[in-house]
């Protein structure tokens, strides 16, 4: 299990044991941590923070590496919805370099390397990934995108989920007490 314990420092445990993995040496960074997504294996997670000026700046670190790869940075933007389509490929949103300048879309880095591999320009919410697709969360409701082509496939009018289940792809939305989902 890795999480964010100080506004500059990560630690891992051994989930079965209880036991820390990481030693106070090795987790102080001068870094800002944002949410952390992990891979579909776990074995990656990205980390949209940020660092002084202020810079976003988006990481992925690789626990089996145990290294850290910077994958995008943009001035005064950090804490960007990113979803990954695959163990590999990384889908962040907003196009540009500088928060007054960027668009709304997604730009998509893949491993090892994370060098940008596509970009379209459209989603802007809350994401995810569900079957090879990006489900992004919007006013009008859950649209579903194709990252191949950057063409938005589809919407569920209304639906607007704040959970999504891997697993199963379901997606669910509490509202006015009642529990809805939708596959």
């Amino acid at each position: 299990m890795v999480a964010a314990t100080a506004w500059n420092r990560l630690d891992r445990w051994v989930t079965a044991t209880g036991e820390r993995l990481t030693t106070d040496d090795d987790t102080k960074l001068d870094y800002f941590h944002g949410r952390l997504t992990a891979n579909p294996s776990g074995r990656r997670f990205a980390d949209d923070g940020w660092v002084w000026h202020p810079v976003g700046m988006v990481t992925v670190s690789d626990l089996d590496a145990d290294e850290r790869i910077t994958v995008t940075q943009r001035a005064y933007a950090w804490d960007q919805p990113v979803a990954w389509l695959d163990d590999d490929t990384l889908a962040v949103q907003r196009l540009g370099p500088d928060d007054e300048l960027m668009i709304d879309g997604v730009a998509l880095f893949r491993a090892p390397g994370y060098e940008r591999i596509g970009m379209f320009a459209g989603p802007s919410g809350r994401m995810w990934t569900s079957m090879g697709r990006l489900h992004v969360v919007t006013e009008a409701g859950l649209e579903v995108w194709d990252p191949a082509d950057g063409a938005r496939k589809g919407v569920v009018e209304g639906f607007r989920p704040t959970a999504h289940n891997p697993v199963t792809g379901t997606f669910a939305e509490l509202t006015g007490g009642q529990l809805r989902t939708w596959r």
